[in-house]
């Protein structure tokens, strides 16, 4: 297992509050009880500390160790990668068309918790397409039955 450490999140923007469009706000407030979720029940660090792991493992083989720095990035990255999949399978869409949602609209950014300072920042198909593999398939078996049991309730 990995050391544990914590790391300052991306600073997320408040949301615009949209009338006229119950959809969109139905949107929202799902998206907002997943994000409590993900971070309250720990999902999201269990998807990190497995990608860390894989990622360390993969790793043993270099001839420097890998440094803190490079371990906060894998954090961060895995964070999206989780986020950015749990987006792409409750919007059921492509990966060319997530890409287009995230560069669209300010709540999936904010739910992906993609850099939004100084400039707007989404990942390519071809990168969400490696957040699609980012753990094995049991692994994320694993992460999605923990997700499913909070979201029934």
């Amino acid at each position: 297992m990995p050391n544990c450490f914590t790391f300052q999140t991306e600073l997320r923007p408040v949301l615009p509050v949209i009338r006229g469009c119950k959809d969109e706000n139905e949107q929202q407030r799902l998206l907002e009880k997943i994000d409590r979720i993900l971070r309250a029940s720990g999902i999201e660090n269990l998807f990190v500390e497995l990608h860390l792991q894989n990622f360390l493992q993969r790793s043993y083989k270099r001839t420097r160790a890998l440094g803190l720095k490079e371990q906060h990035r894998q954090a961060r990255e895995s964070i999206k990668a989780l986020r950015c999949m749990v987006l792409k399978n409750l919007l059921l869409c492509d990966f060319r068309g997530l890409s287009q949602r995230l560069a669209e609209c300010a709540l999936s950014r904010w739910f992906c918790a993609l850099p939004e300072f100084p400039r707007v920042q989404v990942p390519g198909k071809s990168r969400l397409h490696d957040y699609a593999q980012w753990l094995s398939a049991s692994q994320m078996e694993l992460v999605l039955s923990s997700l499913k049991k909070p979201l029934a309730y």
